[in-house]
């Protein structure tokens, strides 16, 4: 979090990809690695992730809704299409 409060965000999005690499089964992980890869304008990864954390954890789609780290997805189609599922 130390990299989020700095808004070094393009570190904290290349990080996370070393926690997601073995596909764990936890969806903050990836909703987390897509908030980083949001405000470091990594829209399509992002979304990936968004949907892989609404995936295995399907409460997360309401916080998702209304996180301001996601604000960059909300003009995407696709994110209105993973929130709908």
């Amino acid at each position: 979090m130390p990299l989020f409060e700095s808004e070094d965000y393009e570190e904290g999005a290349d990080r996370a990809q070393a926690l997601i690499a073995d596909d764990p089964p936890y969806g903050y992980v990836y909703y987390n690695t897509a908030c980083f890869e949001a405000r470091a304008g990594r829209i399509d990864a992002a979304l990936a992730h968004v949907r892989r954390a609404v995936e295995l954890s399907p409460f997360l789609a309401e916080l998702a809704r209304t996180d301001d780290d996601l604000a960059p997805l909300r003009e995407q189609a696709g994110f209105a299409e993973i929130l709908a599922d």
